[in-house]
């Protein structure tokens, strides 16, 4: 059993720990990637997750966590979509159903051929609904370029583009690859599944799920019938 155990909840992050003679056990959700999407409480083990209804009515962050029934197995932290948790040991990244083997890891397959990228795109940044990437354009000594207009052609076909995408938050919804006129990204969903939808119970116009979906355009309102409509691409 452990020597003390430790809740921290701030409007950033919510923190669980166990604190043992030689091992420092530590949950963190960091409500910023959190979406409430529901995945963690569903999957959790333990039934610790718990998702506040009357906060749900606010519109607010409302998942929380037991700390009697957390028993920090992890399984929160490799099936959340959106990185949303880490669970460390002293500090190190440590998840003990991973390291036994005794639950599956989402897997994040992004591909990106940066080398071809034309200089002046944009648009797998610009298009990312979470703001997981970022684009940084480099001269031929390494040093960061802030003004591309104003570079010689020449200049223009020495820079060297890269980008780096926060993998471990992405949900694989694929928007960057379509978003891309050049089709260098390539990503694999790591979730596959559909949403059936019955639309005679959908009132007319209601846009309560469209605008609770992090993602834009995995969700519309159809403009003939007005009705919710999954798009598959993103979904």
């Amino acid at each position: 059993m452990p020597l003390k155990k430790v809740k921290k909840n701030t409007a950033t992050e919510l923190s669980l720990e166990w604190i043992l003679h030689v091992k420092n056990y530590r949950l963190t959700l960091d409500k910023k990637y959190c979406v409430n999407c529901q995945i963690c409480s569903l999957a959790c083990p333990k039934e610790a997750i718990i998702i506040d209804k009357q906060k749900e009515k606010q519109d607010i962050n409302k998942l929380d966590i037991d700390l009697k029934k957390c028993n920090f197995c992890g399984i929160c932290d490799i099936i959340c979509p959106f990185g949303a948790f880490k669970i460390t040991q002293n500090g190190e990244k440590s998840i003990s159903v991973v390291e036994k083997k005794s639950f599956p890891r989402l897997i994040r397959n992004i591909k990106i051929n940066s080398s071809a990228c034309p200089k002046e795109c944009t648009d797998c940044e610009s298009s990312c609904p979470l703001e997981l990437i970022k684009i940084s354009k480099k001269n031929f000594d390494g040093k960061h370029i802030n003004d591309i207009d104003k570079m010689s052609k020449n200049q223009k076909n020495r820079i060297k583009i890269e980008i780096n995408i926060k993998k471990e938050h992405c949900p694989t919804c694929r928007v960057c690859e379509f978003k891309c006129g050049s089709g260098l990204i390539k990503v694999q969903k790591n979730i596959e599944g559909k949403i059936l939808i019955n639309q005679e119970k959908c009132p007319s116009e209601c846009r309560k799920c469209v605008d609770a979906c992090p993602i834009p355009e995995a969700l519309d309102i159809s403009k003939d019938l007005k009705k919710v409509q999954v798009n598959e691409l993103f979904c």
